[in-house]
């Protein structure tokens, strides 16, 4: 299989950062977030009765629900620092 242009500057890429930023740890760690994810939507789905609505949710819903995650995450890293 050949890759294009672009696919081998991403990889290039992502070897450059790579090297910069240093070994992030274990492997697989994709496959926890896909994970991580993949129990969450079956918890929608047990929780609501059905799969996530595609056009349902308007622009407005998802900004709510992007503050309110930011605002959950900055609590916990104050506390987390407070710990330091």
């Amino acid at each position: 299989m050949k890759l294009t242009r672009d696919e081998m500057k991403m990889i290039n890429l992502r070897r450059a950062n790579q090297k910069i930023a240093g070994p992030k740890g274990k492997k697989d760690n994709n496959k926890k977030i896909i994970n991580l994810i993949h129990n969450r939507m079956e918890l929608g789905i047990i929780k609501f009765g059905h799969e996530m609505p595609i056009g349902f949710y308007e622009d407005k819903d998802v900004l709510e629900e992007v503050i309110d995650a930011m605002i959950y995450a900055a609590s916990l890293l104050l506390e987390l620092k407070d710990e330091i």
